[in-house]
């Protein structure tokens, strides 16, 4: 009888092994998520790119939704100032997490204005300009005889009023 007993035990041994038990828990899994830049203009796609290790479907939340594969990209739309994308990824040892954030920003806007839109040689003209959603603007101002004045600032809005001599 005792032969008996040993096969018995020998043979639930290798039942457990070959059904993955007796081998500790399921490796946990783990996530890598990065959006392609942290800023863009209001309206422009960005990629998002992810991929997870030990991890069966993964969940997009904040300003992106729904289920995903374990690995892959998607371009998102840019839609306000600050979007915020998580994305969760599940496997049998668990769940892991990763999130990205990017800043949007409106599209630049310049307009330039003349006094006097019929200049004749030796006439002055007065050029305003102002300037919106920019953040370094330069604006370069040229005459035909290679004179040039540039203006360089750091501010998002502005307002230059000078006078030339055309």
């Amino acid at each position: 009888m005792r032969a008996w007993y040993s096969i018995i035990v020998v043979s639930l041994a290798g039942l457990l092994v070959s059904c993955g038990g007796g081998g500790g828990p399921p490796p946990a899994p783990t996530v890598t998520f990065s959006a392609a830049t942290a800023d863009a203009r209001i309206g422009a796609a960005v990629t998002l790119t992810w991929s997870s290790t030990n991890a069966d479907n993964c969940t997009a939340a904040g300003d992106w939704t729904g289920s995903l594969a374990s690995s892959g990209n998607q371009s998102v739309n840019i839609t306000k100032e600050l979007s915020n994308f998580s994305l969760t990824c599940t496997g049998r040892g668990g769940s892991a997490n990763g999130s990205a954030a990017v800043t949007g920003w409106n599209a630049p806007t310049l307009s330039l204005t003349a006094s006097d839109s019929d200049l004749l040689a030796g006439n002055t003209a007065k050029i305003d300009w102002a300037a919106a959603n920019i953040k370094n603007p330069r604006i370069l101002i040229k005459k035909e005889n290679l004179n040039l004045k540039v203006y360089e600032n750091n501010l998002l809005n502005g307002l230059i009023t000078d006078q030339y001599k055309f």
